[in-house]
Order: C-alpha cells, then structure tokens, then sequence
C-alpha cells in the first residue's frame, strides 16, 4: 500500500508540459526487409578518376580509358565478368581524327556521364536496366565514313547475331552491346554497320548519309545484360546492422552487405524515420573492391553516421551527413577512407561505436575495433574522418584474440563517457574465455584488460550494450556470449547464452545462464547473442535452434534488467521476430538510448537465408513489460458524464505518459490512488480509486516522465476524473455539488 500511494505521489509531483507522443512498437509488428527498391541508377566518386554507375543488374566504372561494364549474374557468381570497351581511333573518310585518350570521365547527371575526347565526345546515358552509349562528332572533320573503333576486353565469349549485335556471354548470361544506329541534328537516322575481330569493335556510318547529315552526328549503341538470375531476387543480402541517432525527429540507418559476386561484395545504407518511413537508399560502396562485414554507428552532436567495413585487407569506412535545413534530412557522403591498414594479415571482425551526447565541445569521436594479426586493435575517427593512433588492447597483446564488439555508444555525456570493447581469447578451440577494456571518448585506454569470464567453458561471439544513465553515480553495462555445453551419456550438446552486467569494471552480477533465465528449451542451441540498453534495462537477442531435425532457426528478442538484489531479472520474455522456416541469425541490435533519444525503442536486423536466398531483414522493438495498450491503459470502472479521462504515451520506465480530461462542463480535478473494488456513489456513477489512497490534482492534464526505476515496473496506480458542478450525475445532496466521474484508468508501469 504504501509503495503504491508512493508512486502516485510521484506521479502527482511530476507535472510537465505536454509534449509529441508516440505509438508503443513492440516486435509482434511484421519484420520488414532492408531490401533496395529497383529502378534507379546510383552514381558516386571514390576520388580514384573514375566515375561510378550502379543499376538494378549492372555496375560499371568510367575514365580515361573507358568504360568498364559488369553484368549481375547472380550472387551465386564465383567472380566479375566484366567487359571493358577503350576507344582506340575514329576517322571519317581516310583522315584520322585526334583523340585525348587522358581526359576524366565527368558525371553531369545522375543519368548521364561524358568524356571529352577532342574530336568528339564519349557519352554514356544510364538506365536502370542498360547503358547507352554514344559517340557525337560535333562538326565534319573530313569526307566519307565516319568510325570509331574500341577495344574490347573480356573473359566471356563473344558471338555477333545477323543484326549487327554482339554478345559476350558464358553459362550464367553476359553482356549484349545493341546494333548502333546513326542519328544526325535534324533526327535522321540511317543503322551503322558493326565488325568484330580480334578484340576490335568497329562502328561505321555509311558515306552517303555522313554526306548529307547535319552535325552533330552521333553514334549509338547500347548495352544491355542478359542474365539468367534477375534482380531484385538474384541478390543476397548478408550481415546487416543498425544505429540510430535523434536529430531531425530520429533516424535510423541500416547497412548490410549486397553480393554482386563471390569475390564482389557491395554494401548498401538504407535510413527509416522512427516510424519506419523510407528515407533513402543508396551504396556505401558499389565499386569491384569487395567490402563485407559493414558496422554502422551514429554521431549525434555531427548529425552522422559511420560505417565501417572490411575492405578487401584493410578496414576502410565512410562518413554519411545528416544536412539541414530540410524537416527530412539530406544525406551527404564523404570520401571513403582507410581506418585499419593490413599488416601481416588482413583485419577481421570490424566494429564501430559512436557517440550519443549533442554537446559539440566534446570529443567528437567514434571507436573502431577490429582483430588483425590474433590481436584486438581500437582507433578513434573523428567527426571529419581523421584516424588516431591504432592502440592494441588486452595483456599480453596477442593471444589468439577472435571476435572483437565495441558497444554501440560511449553512454550518455551525464555519466563517465567510456566505449566498452569485449572478444574472446584461448589458445585453443575449446575453453575459451571473455575479455574487455575500457576506452575514453578521446580515445585513452582506461582498462586495459578486464577478465569477463574465465572459466574452463568455452565462451564465444561476445557482444555488449552501451552504458547505462549515470544514476546515484554509477552506471553500468552488459556483455552477452555463447557458451557451448558439451554432450555427455545422458545429455545432449548444445549451446547456451550468458551474460553479466558490470560496473566500471567489476562485475556486478556474475555470469548468468540466460538461456535458463529466459525459459528457453533446456538442450535447444541458442547462439549468436546481441544486446543493447535503453538506459536502465537491456534487450537481448538471439538465434534459436529448437530440433535436431532440419536447419530452422529462429530470432528472438528479451529484456532483462538488474534486480535490487544484484541479479538479472526477466523484464519480458523472448518475442519470436520472424516465423520463417529457414536460417534467421546473425542479430545486431540498437537502442535510441545509443542515438541520444531516452525511450525503450530498438530496432533490431538480421540475416534470414535459405533455399531463396539470404535477405538483411529488421523490426522495431520496444524494452518493456509486454503489455498492450488496453492492459497498460486498463479501463476498469466505466464513467457516468459527458468528461472523459484520455490516456496517451507510454508508461514504460524513461518515458513520458500522458493524461488529459476532456469535455468538461463544469471544473475538471483529477483522483490518484490505488485502484479498488468500485463504490457507487449515485445511481450510475462509480468510484474506483481506493478513498484511503487517494489524492486530489486540480488541473486537467498530467505529462508524466516515469523514472528509470526498476521496483516500478509492474506497478499501478490508478487515475478517474471527477467533473464538478457537471450535471447529469450525482445530486447536489450528496458532496454539496453536482457531479459526474470519468472512466477509471489503472495504469501500469512497464
């Protein structure tokens, strides 16, 4: 009793001003794929010379020497086919005409790109499904046939049809370059005869009609691919991941790889407003070097992402702008860049952290982590993308080190802004064990070494949260893990998960079975575990196999928090993400919380594969109590006027709810108390707020922010409007006044 008179005198005490509400989005929302749309050509610059294209089932490369074509032949490719086409002469009769075979490709459109070659101009006009080149001659240089000859380079077999076009294909499609026609000024057309031999391609326009034409006089063939595998379902997409930051109203942006080829890995960025509308989706990187592996963190005070990915044997990243002054934000890419060179070996395992504080005077900073060499190596980039030292963590520095995860943020600038770096280490494959450090925002080691788990289990895939808020001076953070449980007579093998909560760097909890915790299957295999913390509580994902039989597993997300007991407790139990009977796994999870917004919202993505292929697939999440809106909202007594109590927000711990009474007649006073069995004070008017507990708020809204306290969740209070001097309901014999009573509301806390 004196608990729940407590929360309602808190509720009394904090009143704010109403603010932007929004829905509760919890898991059982359709997961929705990180999936490209068709029908748009990508066009960027990587500061190499060349313009580069990407369409729904080509890319190519543009410069001096050309144009590079590469036809999408399905993710099941072992490699690139690509076709390169070098304009090698051109004459028109028996005059040679001049070329500069030097000049930069220059993309003039999203559409179109040129290249100046003195005597004529090379244009290519991009499409979606094919390129079309063109050749202009923007003036008569001599009598007769005009000619352009190229180059042709390729792997694949070349074949010319009756009508002048040729293919170059092998057993998975290729590429189709069209006859070429001749258009003049005036739009005349006459068809160019097209020779192939010995790797030249020649296209003529015959003499007459170069006679008579009116310049410019142009050239035009096409190229056009002829796959067997058809995007958008050809591509596969592997290994997503998210983060989130707060401006422009909160955007999140997902990064995962698209497999152009075996030995061609691209990977793309599509960004969401917080309610899932598509804001953009474009490339990272589309060129022939293969970036796998993609992490993506966010910078709030810079409005930015960062993403960083293994490329080839370094770790290169890229930096995406949030511009303003739009209200839907501008995305703007920088140069791609080298965080990690390669040295002995190449890196693995790429992550990144950024930063959630809005103050610009702090260190403007994300962490990069990566394994190079059994090693863990951490470097901080900055906001304009310059790398610090790269610094080796752990002690010694390589002891056969493997899977290194950086927390999603440095915590919030309240509290002691630290990156947590977690992997795992053993010098053999089967008691392995789990370590961490602790780096600064300016990039300081503060921990060096910090023993998570040393047991003679074997303990892998370590992933862990940000930091908490800064509460009574302390905050704290998680780090989940795989165990493997082997296999006796009696028991099967299996792997389990677990997980610790610390603070700074002691561990405030142990190591927890949070496969037991969370009730899972005893020898079901759960594997690949993530987590993150909206601020008080941690959301857990993870992959479940549940049969021996066939290859389904499944994703799941839970929250826990720590008890006042110093133990991990279940705040929800796991929320099946995907019911797909296939592979889902390989969960990366974020918070608001890490992108500088204090809600219990998360999205989490993920890799679901099978006989179709592999797609990047994410949903929404909420870190609550999993109640609907009508449980935690409960209408339980029913109202006798014309007022009525009107519930909003969320009741969840850090959010704010709200609660308003609408349609007066007469003085509108809120009752807070503890609910109770109705008492009917007239005929059709009931009072369900318990009179030993109840308090009196004269004021017709409430905002409530609901402080990060775990002992509140599952809580109630209750709230009933009463309407003074209303008539209709009870007489004025009874109080001295009339009145009627709203609904009762029993709120409960998430």
């Amino acid at each position: 009793m004196a608990t729940m008179l407590r929360a309602a005198l808190v509720l009394l005490g904090a009143i704010l001003s109403l603010t932007a509400q929004e829905p509760a989005l919890r898991a059982t929302n359709p997961s929705f794929p990180l999936a490209p749309t068709t029908g748009r050509v990508h066009v960027d610059t990587q500061g190499d010379g060349l313009v580069w294209a990407h369409g729904d089932d080509w890319k190519a490369s543009f410069g001096p020497q050309g144009c590079t074509f590469v036809p999408f032949l399905g993710s099941k490719a072992p490699r690139n086919f690509p076709v390169t086409v070098e304009l090698a002469g051109a004459r028109c009769g028996d005059t040679a005409l001049p070329l500069d075979l030097t000049t930069a490709a220059r993309a003039q459109e999203t559409q179109r790109v040129t290249i100046e070659r003195g005597s004529l101009t090379e244009i290519y006009e991009l499409t979606p499904r094919s390129i079309e080149q063109k050749f202009v001659f923007a003036e008569r240089r001599a009598a007769g046939a005009c000619s352009v000859s190229m180059r042709v380079t390729t792997e694949l077999s070349a074949t010319q049809d009756a009508d002048g076009s040729l293919r170059f294909t092998n057993e998975l499609g290729g590429v189709q370059i069209g006859k070429a026609t001749a258009v003049d000024a005036r739009g005349a057309t006459a068809p160019a005869t097209t020779t192939f031999a010995n790797g030249t391609l020649v296209y003529t326009v015959p003499a007459d009609f170069a006679a008579h034409a009116t310049f410019p006089l142009t050239i035009d063939p096409y190229f056009l691919v002829t796959s067997f595998v058809q995007p958008p379902n050809g591509y596969d997409h592997l290994n997503p991941d998210i983060a989130y930051v707060s401006t422009f109203d909160g955007v999140y942006a997902g990064v995962f790889e698209e497999v152009f080829s075996a030995t061609d890995h691209d990977v793309r960025v599509h960004a969401y407003s917080r309610t899932g509308t598509p804001l953009l989706a474009d490339f990272v990187d589309f060129t022939t070097t293969s970036w796998t592996a993609p992490r993506v963190a966010s910078h709030v005070a810079a409005s930015q992402f960062l993403c960083a990915a293994k490329r080839n044997s370094e770790v290169g990243g890229r930096l995406v702008d949030l511009a303003a002054p739009q209200t839907i934000p501008t995305f703007v890419f920088g140069a791609q860049f080298t965080i990690v060179p390669a040295l002995l070996s190449a890196p693995e395992s790429p992550d990144v952290g950024g930063n959630p504080s809005p103050t610009a005077s702090l260190p403007g900073n994300y962490c990069v982590t990566c394994i190079r060499n059994a090693g863990v190596l951490q470097a901080t980039v900055g906001t304009d993308g310059v790398v610090g030292a790269i610094q080796v963590l752990g002690t010694p520095a390589f002891v056969g080190r493997a899977n290194a995860s950086v927390s999603k943020c440095c915590g919030p600038e309240t509290g002691v802004q630290q990156w947590v770096v977690v992997w795992d280490q053993g010098t053999g494959f089967t008691d392995r064990d789990i370590h961490g450090a602790l780096v600064a925002a300016d990039g300081t080691i503060v921990a060096q070494d910090i023993t998570v788990d040393a047991t003679t289990s074997n303990d892998t895939q370590p992933q862990v949260s940000s930091k908490t808020d800064f509460v009574s001076g302390v905050d704290r953070w998680m780090v989940v893990w795989q165990r493997t449980i082997p296999g006796s007579v009696i028991a099967v093998g299996h792997d389990d998960i677990y997980g610790a909560v610390f603070q700074d760097a002691t561990n405030a909890t142990g190591s927890t079975n949070l496969t037991q915790l969370l009730n899972r299957p005893n020898f079901a295999n759960q594997v690949h575990p993530c987590v993150d913390t909206d601020g008080t509580r941690f959301a857990v994902g993870f992959s479940e196999k549940a049969s021996s039989v066939g290859n389904d597993w499944a994703p799941y997300l839970a929250t826990v928090h720590l008890a006042p007991n110093s133990q991990l407790a279940v705040t929800a139990y796991p929320e099946l993400l995907n019911g797909y009977i296939e592979v889902d796994d390989n969960l990366q999870i974020t918070s608001e919380h890490s992108g500088g917004t204090y809600t219990t919202g998360y999205v989490a993505a993920w890799t679901a594969s099978g006989s179709f292929g592999a797609s990047a697939l994410a949903a929404f999440y909420r870190g609550h109590l999993d109640l609907s809106a009508t449980s935690y909202f409960d209408h339980a007594v029913a109202g006798c006027g014309a007022m009525q109590l009107v519930a909003n927000g969320l009741p969840a711990l850090g959010e704010t709810m709200y609660l308003d009474l609408v349609g007066a007649q007469g003085i509108p006073l809120f009752l807070i108390g503890q609910s109770t069995a109705p008492v009917a004070l007239c005929s059709g008017c009931e009072l369900g707020i318990d009179a030993g507990t109840m308090s009196l708020l004269g004021q017709s809204s409430i905002a409530y922010t609901v402080p990060p306290d775990v002992t509140l969740i599952g809580m109630q209070v209750a709230a009933q409007g009463i309407d003074v001097f209303a008539p209709g309901g009870c007489p004025l014999s009874l109080l001295g006044f009339e009145f009627t009573l709203t609904d009762e509301i029993v709120v409960t806390f998430l």
